[in-house]
């Protein structure tokens, strides 16, 4: 009883110390708000959230692999005036979301209903982008390997990968606590657990300060 109770506590009062207190330093102190986020999952989206950025990139609500991720950003004009072909996504072991190639990368559309509505949003997006004020973030996870990140941290803009432990060979990697004895970054989008003032994985990086000019 006590635990449902600690529980149902934590779900309410952590987002409410968020939107409250955590999430309005964070907008004073961000000076940057025709950024465009590239990111490899549904972290950048998150990011854009808190700040109350417009949606500047094609890259939400959705997630690439390491590799196809670096290849994207190493030639945005090729993908982003290429187009999506959908394919069956039980193919690639994905059955509710949609799934598209775009050349040789592939795009899951993992928070999205239809194609319909992944091809949209893409599109209407991919126009946003401000390709002089571009900042790029990847997460360790989906096999990615050091190889990857050092690979990441060459593209020709800021980048900022988020790992699980320290990587001191590897410039711009941003430990993000919680995940060490795990073999990937895990749900950095998530509450502390057992924890009541708002913070989520992904405090640890100081994103804000990323983002800024």
């Amino acid at each position: 009883m006590l635990s449902t109770i600690k529980k149902q506590l934590w779900c309410l009062l952590n987002p409410f110390i968020r939107h409250i207190f955590i999430l309005p330093c964070y907008r004073h102190r961000f000076n940057n708000p025709d950024v465009t986020i590239l990111s490899s999952n549904c972290l950048g989206g998150c990011i854009a959230h808190d700040l109350k950025l417009r949606f500047n990139s094609p890259t939400v609500n959705l997630w690439m692999t390491p590799s196809d991720f670096i290849r994207f950003c190493h030639d945005l004009h090729h993908y982003l005036h290429s187009d999506l072909t959908f394919i069956d996504s039980t193919v690639s072991g994905v059955e509710d979301y949609p799934v598209a190639r775009i050349d040789d990368i592939t795009i899951y559309f993992q928070h999205y209903h239809t194609e319909e509505e992944a091809r949209t949003k893409w599109k209407q997006r991919c126009w946003r982008i401000n390709t002089n004020n571009i900042r790029c973030i990847m997460t360790e996870k989906n096999g990615c390997t050091d190889e990857d990140l050092a690979e990441f941290s060459k593209l020709p803009y800021p980048t900022a990968a988020i790992v699980h432990k320290e990587k001191k060979d590897i410039p711009n990697t941003h430990v993000v606590r919680g995940f060490e004895h795990e073999e990937e970054v895990g749900n950095v989008i998530a509450y502390l657990p057992n924890h009541y003032m708002g913070h989520k994985y992904y405090d640890d990086f100081d994103y804000v300060t990323f983002l800024n000019r």
